[in-house]
């Protein structure tokens, strides 16, 4: 048990080795992992994608050996740019979602180790200039610090999915994000830039994507589109600006 990939739509990465312990992040169907401590039910793994290290329940991978990790992380797979996509398993049907990744994907079915994955339906291509489209399937998702999935995310991590249906591979946190990409200046901003935000200090600890030159779509509460200028964000419910302007990145 040194090595696994994630063969659940998601599963929570939690800050210590119990349930009550804090999300601090998630896995999601595809993702490779190296296991840093064994305390059975539960154990420590960082995630190879992003280099996340949590916490989590020793039941939710499929177990493989350093070959097949090596040769899994060192390849670009298939991600999902649908809201979902069926799948049929070793255990039945499952349903996985954007931003999960097919290993080994031959057109037929992916590969978990020694379990294939056969996939019910016509996978989505997408090309670049499609990620403010894909962005909006996450539109009224709920805000989950932690989350990278439909059915809860966080700021961070809905900039990394969106980017990683288009094989960019982004850090996990706004903080890290911002130190990669293209500087942009505001005059120049187009749809498909990544703005970032601080609150009460000058730490970067917001993202969203540009939908266009005036709107972004972030997780705040919810994932929303607000208004955007060279303030920050303005949130029509609230009446006020939420998060104060930091800088804006390119990545393609």
């Amino acid at each position: 048990m040194t090595y696994g990939i994630c063969n659940l739509a998601v599963t929570p990465l939690r800050s210590a080795a119990s349930d009550e312990a804090e999300i601090v992040s998630q896995l999601v169907f595809g993702d490779h992992v190296e296991i840093l401590e064994d305390s059975q039910p539960w154990i420590q793994i960082k995630n190879s994608f992003d280099g996340y290290i949590g916490w989590m329940d020793f039941k939710q991978l499929v177990y493989i050996d350093e070959p097949t990790y090596q040769s899994g992380i060192n390849q670009q797979h298939f991600t999902v740019a649908s809201k979902s996509l069926e799948l049929t398993g070793p255990f039945g049907n499952l349903t996985i979602f954007l931003g999960a990744s097919l290993p080994f994907y031959n057109g037929q079915f992916c590969q978990l180790g020694d379990q294939k994955y056969f996939v019910n339906t016509t996978l989505e291509t997408i090309s670049p200039n499609e990620i403010v489209r894909i962005s909006k399937y996450y539109l009224n998702a709920p805000y989950l610090w932690g989350g990278k999935s439909l059915f809860g995310i966080d700021c961070s991590g809905l900039v990394q999915n969106i980017f990683k249906t288009i094989n960019i591979n982004l850090p996990r946190d706004a903080s890290q994000q911002v130190l990669q990409g293209q500087d942009v200046i505001w005059s120049e901003r187009q749809a498909g830039d990544v703005a970032f935000y601080t609150t009460s200090s000058d730490k970067v600890t917001h993202v969203g994507l540009l939908v266009s030159k005036d709107e972004i779509i972030h997780a705040h509460g919810r994932v929303r589109i607000d208004h955007v200028d060279l303030k920050g964000i303005y949130n029509d419910e609230q009446d006020k600006y939420t998060h104060v302007y930091h800088s804006l990145k390119r990545f393609f």
